[in-house]
Order: C-alpha cells, then sequence, then structure tokens
C-alpha cells in the first residue's frame, strides 16, 4: 500500500460505517470507492460509477506519482454544490463535481483469473474468510472500467500481516440454478505471505478485482438467452476440518451485474 499524504487503508475502513453527512446548505459529506482516470479535460479524477470528482489534494498526490492512472481507492470527501466549481454551467463544461478529499488509501488490485486452483486441496499458508461484507461490496462501473470492491472478514489476522488474494472462476463453467436463477461462481483464496504470529485478531480487508475478463466470457452467453444482467456469487473458505484436510466452503449473497446499454 502507498504511503499517502492523505491516510491509512485501516483508518479509512473505519469511515465505511459512517454514512454521509449533510453538513448543512448544500453540502455533503461521505465514503466512496473509485479508480482514478483522467476528466475530459484530462485532469486526474476518481471515477465512481457516476459523475466522477476532483479534488485538488488528489492531483497534487498525482503530480507527485504517489498515485497513477487506474489505482484503486477508498476517500472520504465533501461535496459543495454551492460553490462555483459546481455549477450547473461548471458541470457541464468539466464533466465532474469538485470536492474536497481529507483522507484517502489506495487499495491493492488484482484480476479475476480463469485458472482456478484445486478446490479440494488446502493451499499452503491459506487463510480462512468468516464473511463478505455485502454492505461494502459491489462492483463499479465506468465505461471500460467494471471493478469489484471486494471487502472479506478475516479471523487469527497476524500483526503486521500480509496476503495475497486470489480470485478466480471456470471460464467452461455452467451457471448454477439458485432459487430459480442461473448463478456464476468465483473463488476467493487468501494466503498469507508475512506476519508476527505473536498476536492477533479480526481484520477487514478489501480489495479490488479487475472483473472486465469474467464479464465478457460469459455476458454474450446470457445476452443470447435474452438476459440483461449477469449473476454471480463468490464462494471462500470459510472453515477448514480439525485434521487441515479439507476446505468448508461458504458462498455469498448473489450479485447481479447489469448489461449496460449500448450507445445510440
Amino acid at each position: 500500500m502507498k504511503k499517502l499524504f492523505l491516510g491509512s487503508l485501516l483508518a479509512v475502513c473505519a469511515l465505511l460505517m459512517t454514512s454521509c453527512l449533510d453538513g448543512g446548505s448544500n453540502e455533503r459529506s461521505g465514503v466512496g470507492y473509485g479508480v482514478i482516470g483522467y476528466s475530459e479535460t484530462f485532469k486526474p479524477v476518481i471515477k465512481t460509477g457516476g459523475v466522477p470528482f476532483y479534488a485538488v489534494e488528489v492531483a497534487n498526490a498525482f503530480n507527485k506519482t504517489e498515485i497513477e492512472i487506474n489505482d484503486c481507492c477508498v476517500f472520504y470527501y465533501t461535496l459543495n454544490s454551492d460553490i462555483p466549481e459546481n455549477s450547473s454551467e461548471s458541470l457541464a463544461a468539466n464533466g465532474y463535481y469538485t470536492v474536497s478529499v481529507t483522507q484517502y488509501a489506495d487499495i491493492p488490485k488484482g484480476y479475476a483469473n480463469s485458472f482456478v486452483d484445486d478446490t479440494a486441496t488446502i493451499i499452503q499458508n491459506e487463510m480462512t474468510t468468516m464473511s463478505i461484507d455485502m454492505s461494502n461490496t459491489g462492483i463499479l462501473t465506468d465505461k471500460n472500467i467494471n471493478m469489484l470492491f471486494l471487502s472479506t472478514i478475516h479471523e487469527n489476522y497476524f500483526k503486521d500481516q500480509k496476503q495475497e488474494l486470489r480470485l478466480s472462476y471456470n471460464r467452461d463453467q455452467e451457471p448454477e440454478t439458485v432459487n430459480g436463477d442461473k448463478v456464476y461462481n468465483l473463488f476467493l483464496r487468501v494466503i498469507k505471505t508475512e506476519g508476527d504470529k505473536s498476536i492477533s485478531s479480526t481484520q477487514q480487508l478489501i480489495n479490488a478485482f479487475d472483473m472486465n475478463r469474467f464479464i465478457q466470457d460469459f455476458q454474450y452467453k446470457e445476452e443470447q438467452d435474452s438476459k440483461k444482467s449477469l449473476k454471480y456469487r463468490i464462494n471462500f473458505a470459510n472453515s477448514f476440518t480439525k485434521d487441515s484436510t479439507q476446505i468448508n466452503w461458504k458462498a455469498s449473497d448473489i450479485m447481479t451485474y447489469t448489461f449496460p446499454k449500448e450507445e445510440e
């Protein structure tokens, strides 16, 4: 994780439990996920899945090469609709809102891989996942961006621990019928790479995964079946048997990706 002037991932994660706040007048504050990109006027902005955000704090970090295009982030922002930069004229000209970002953290990014590890075998140093925090999990979609922000909860998390998260799927799979819906399965594996075993706790992790390949592999098939969306879920290793020879898998709630409408 990059050492940014705006804060740590742990600190900003705590803010995910905070609702958007009304600061009076036309000002509001909140927490969001984003992907760094360029605006139509080639300024560095945070792509949010809606109107992008421009923040001078983030632009300064970008100019210092502390952050880069396609970086994923979680951030705390304040948006004041009364300032001239956010007038309807400015919004039409610039294509973004101007906000103040007081906390920002880089989120580790990976890809949904079409190679699946043996789901019957425990990987060396594999960790279990207590649960997936569905309230803070979902795909951010913006033009060519389909980024899954995944929030997971883990027990026995060691001091100064580092880990690798792998998200994979079988591209040849047939969807599984769940309550009448066709659902595609992905598998999450968490591998501990280092950490002090003397102290452990329960920890929330946030990771981002590029889902473009996963969506491309199944969108055409679903559209041929007259579907306008793709349903999927993430299976995770919830526990191991006492002899550490088998994995007890658990599935997340079913999520839905709606196919974007073709531009006319």
